[in-house]
């Protein structure tokens, strides 16, 4: 008798950990899917796994033309009902890993821009013998746009002087910026990739990826940029935007440079230069008011020296600072326009020095 008991209690206990499975449990309401402009659209569109809805298992749908991957209607519509109002798919046979969820407004996975926008919402997935994760949905808006990207546009270019042995040589940081959910614009516009087309002073051309250009040792006087964004339905192009260099260090340039502050266990040399020793907002002629500008920019004392290559006397010079911006070590110099100086800062900091 003890023994049947025993081994009804077992049969009891595998009954109970057979209900436990895997998987998720995805729940929306009739309200959940809504449009770029946050109004509900019609829960009719989608339930029950209606074409304008899609799951993924492990297959991210970031690219809006491909529904390679979708789960299969006959496989997910036997697995919906209708809970208490709440559209529920039991997606038990799904093992760990991630579950998509895409939804369209418009024609799905349109090969070819237009008037579609889609949404994109992700949820891990229960594994093993653990019990089925639940996720209730309680929006998602279908506010990107199937559509090439929006124009980029060339940002602040940052102008320094790095030395090299002996040499100081011209360096360019152009960053190219792109704003996928413009004010103006009807939803939001993925960019995958960006180039920049560059002309240089001389008129030869040269053409870079990447979302910010470094241009080193490059020559003085005018460059023309003009940038490009890339997604799956194709590119747009950028105003094209000129630039001068310092040059010969003519009143009236800007210079931008993005200082980086070093620590206890790393030094970092920021080099800059200044277009003129008289400023729109100050005065430079001497490293003691580089400091100070840079200082009063900061809203605190973040210059711990400044220094640079004496070619004449063939050695480095440079004057120190203390915590109240006091020169603590070293003889004050002065500085020389559009001649390489070498910054450290307790900080980061952005710079702009705007010439007369």
């Amino acid at each position: 008798m003890i023994r049947k008991f025993i081994l009804g209690g077992m049969l009891l206990i595998f009954s109970c950990t057979g209900v436990f499975a895997t998987g998720i449990n995805v729940y929306f309401n009739d309200d959940s899917v809504r449009d770029r402009n946050n109004n509900p659209l019609s829960a009719a569109d989608y339930h029950n796994y209606e074409a304008r809805l899609e799951f993924y298992h492990d297959t991210d749908p970031s690219d809006p033309r491909n529904s390679a991957g979708r789960l299969a209607d006959a496989a997910v519509r036997p697995l919906y009902s209708n809970v208490g109002g709440q559209h529920k798919y039991q997606l038990a046979e799904l093992n760990g890993g991630t579950l998509y969820v895409r939804v369209w407004h418009g024609t799905v996975a349109p090969a070819t821009p237009g008037n579609n926008y889609y949404g994109i919402a992700s949820h891990g997935v229960a594994s093993g013998a653990t019990p089925p994760v639940d996720w209730t949905i309680t929006s998602i808006r279908a506010d990107h746009k199937a559509d090439v990207p929006y124009a980029p546009t060339v940002g602040s270019v940052s102008e320094s002087m790095v030395r090299t042995g002996d040499d100081l040589d011209l360096r360019l940081v152009v960053p190219v910026n792109y704003d996928n959910n413009p004010s103006a614009g009807d939803g939001i516009r993925e960019a995958q990739s960006f180039t920049l087309a560059i002309t240089y002073p001389d008129g030869t051309t040269d053409t870079r990826s990447g979302s910010s250009i470094a241009l080193n040792d490059t020559p003085a006087g005018t460059y023309r940029f003009r940038p490009t964004a890339t997604n799956w339905y194709g590119s747009t192009v950028g105003d094209e935007v000129a630039y001068t260099t310092l040059g010969g260090a003519v009143g009236g340039s800007v210079f931008i440079f993005e200082l980086k502050g070093s620590e206890a266990d790393r030094l970092v040399v920021n080099s800059i230069a200044v277009p003129s020793n008289t400023l729109s907002d100050g005065t430079v002629g001497m490293a003691s008011e580089l400091a100070a500008y840079i200082n009063a920019r900061a809203g605190r004392t973040v210059v711990t020296a400044v220094g640079h290559w004496d070619a004449a006397a063939a050695q480095a010079v440079g004057v120190t600072f203390g915590a109240e911006g006091q020169i603590a070590s070293g003889a004050d110099f002065g500085i020389v326009p559009g001649i390489g100086y070498q910054v450290y800062t307790t900080e980061d900091i952005n710079i702009t020095f705007s010439g007369q």
